[in-house]
């Protein structure tokens, strides 16, 4: 619509531009001065006001574009945020599943089981973890093309950049207190005879291979280094955990805070 109102105004511009010149060589041949003058004047001010129109409607043009561009970068930061809405609501679900699991392993780890796999069945899913990589598409293609003054909504834009701040913190949290689990995992004395080959990976050994391998039965003594050290393990991964899911919950919390504004700027 644009594009057809600025070429029927140039084409309306040029044909009084036409005018005016066949004026101007008419009163020109006539040596009538002042008329002359006047229709030259007439001719600059018609010039002068297309050029004003054009700017305008080209103004006008930019203003358009950058306003449903405005309106693109909204739907995409909002579905940045669905995506690692659905990721956080699968991690909370399984941090709940570990916390379960972890509690399991205590309670079998204390009623001293004869048979060690009961327990280690359970170990490695109980201090595992899930590595949650946010999805920044949209925000970091605003921040590095500069294009981050076409967000209008400045309560808006502060609290989308906000989100990405703490977020940014809260998984630092997140991945510190799980390597402080993790970690434990090589801290026994020898793990073998902690008996890693009887969890998760024991078809990777094979069963030749575990028959070679130590089987230890710290279990059933609640003295015992392995165990002290095993129960304490266990026991930084409910904390963890119960921290895990907290912070996801609180991030999940800010993501539905900004969905409902930036759904309403996506609509515009």
């Amino acid at each position: 619509m644009a594009v057809f109102l600025y070429c029927r105004l140039q084409r309306i511009i040029q044909n009084m531009i036409n005018y005016l010149k066949s004026m101007r060589r008419k009163y020109s041949n006539e040596n009538n001065t002042l008329k002359y003058l006047k229709y030259a004047c007439g001719e600059i001010l018609l010039v002068a006001f297309g050029i004003l129109v054009a700017l305008s409607i080209d103004n006008w043009n930019e203003t358009r574009k950058e306003n449903e561009l405005e309106i693109v970068y909204y739907c995409k930061i909002k579905e940045d945020l669905e995506v690692d809405r659905n990721k956080l609501s699968s991690i909370s679900e399984a941090v709940v599943t570990r916390q379960k699991v972890s509690k399991r392993l205590l309670l079998n780890l204390h009623s001293t089981p004869e048979d060690k796999r009961v327990i280690m069945s359970d170990y490695l899913a109980a201090v595992r973890s899930d590595t949650f990589f946010p999805s920044k598409a949209a925000i970091s293609d605003l921040i590095s093309s500069g294009k981050l003054a076409l967000i209008q909504n400045e309560t808006l834009k502060k609290n989308v950049l906000q989100y990405y701040t703490d977020m940014d913190n809260s998984l630092k949290i997140i991945r510190s207190n799980r390597e402080e689990v993790t970690n434990r995992i090589f801290g026994y004395p020898n793990i073998l005879e902690m008996g890693i080959h009887q969890t998760f990976y024991r078809g990777d050994y094979g069963e030749d291979l575990v028959a070679l391998l130590p089987d230890v039965n710290w279990q059933t003594d609640k003295n015992n280094p392995y165990f002290k050290k095993f129960e304490e393990h266990i026991g930084i991964a409910i904390v963890v955990n119960a921290r895990e899911k907290q912070i996801v919950g609180d991030i999940i919390a800010k993501i539905d805070s900004l969905l409902t504004p930036l759904n309403e700027a996506c609509k515009v």
